[in-house]
């Protein structure tokens, strides 16, 4: 039996398989101007005494949930921690794992809330800043 036939067959079985088993990303609830959090011009400022460490609120986005523990000391951001990533999925875990990290070191940079996104993570990036916005006016920002 030739050979073309055999792999053409095998190549469309393959494809329908994979046509099969596609799923199409559920419908995005939000888009990512809806999530940007609302921030005045002194972005992140917070009271120049404020010390200690504040959770902020729970951002809900189409992949999870999003929260931030952020540390002050007299006023300036010494550690940043995400309580909850999103992680209802391999990809959503890669996600998380990828740009949190970069989150953290350009909060503790910027010493703000407003950093710039990081790029194929929008919601993420979005409802991190909103939550640590929330933790930063907890202290008085």
């Amino acid at each position: 039996m030739p050979r073309r036939p055999v792999f053409a067959v095998l190549i469309g079985g393959a494809a329908l398989i994979l046509v099969i088993h596609f799923k199409t990303p559920e419908p995005v609830p939000a888009s990512p101007a809806e999530l940007q959090p609302v921030i005045s011009s002194a972005a992140g400022a917070t009271s120049a005494t404020a010390s200690g460490s504040y959770t902020g609120s729970v951002v809900s986005t189409p992949y999870g949930p999003v929260q931030v523990q952020v540390t002050l000391d007299s006023g300036r951001i010494t550690a940043v921690e995400a309580v909850q990533v999103p992680s209802s999925d391999p990809h959503s875990w890669q996600i998380s794992q990828y740009a949190v990290p970069q989150l953290i070191e350009k909060t503790l940079q910027a010493q703000a809330a407003q950093v710039d996104a990081v790029s194929g993570a929008t919601y993420t990036c979005h409802a991190f800043m909103q939550s640590m916005q929330s933790a930063l006016s907890q202290a008085g920002g």
